[in-house]
């Protein structure tokens, strides 16, 4: 379980390093699209292991959980504000959307 809480770690810094250069000026939303499918995958990766270990997880795997979470929070923050600022948070409030009529199908 250690090993996908560590290549989401290793995911999310590749994300955060795109989100930082669609900062600098691109404003390509094929790239934003690609990072939110990512964040999306892996997000049910951690919800996998935090359902699958509930309880029994290591210090070491908890602690990676819990900084796996808050980069993931923090990546999908610089997203929606990357959206906001452009004039494009129609985008972002359609992946909201998706992301919540997914959480409903899979209850």
């Amino acid at each position: 379980m250690l090993e996908i809480v560590t290549g989401v770690l290793a995911g999310l810094s590749a994300i955060n390093s795109a989100v930082s250069t669609l900062r600098e000026g691109s404003d390509n939303v094929r790239d934003l699209s690609s990072m939110l499918q990512k964040l999306s995958g892996m997000d049910e990766q951690l919800n996998d292991v935090e359902l699958k270990k509930a309880g029994i997880v290591d210090q070491r795997t908890a602690f990676n959980l819990v900084l796996a979470r808050k980069k993931m929070e923090a990546n999908r923050e610089a997203i929606r504000s990357h959206l906001l600022m452009s004039g494009n948070m129609a985008i972002w409030n359609e992946y909201i959307a998706i992301q919540e009529e997914g959480k409903l199908f899979r209850r």
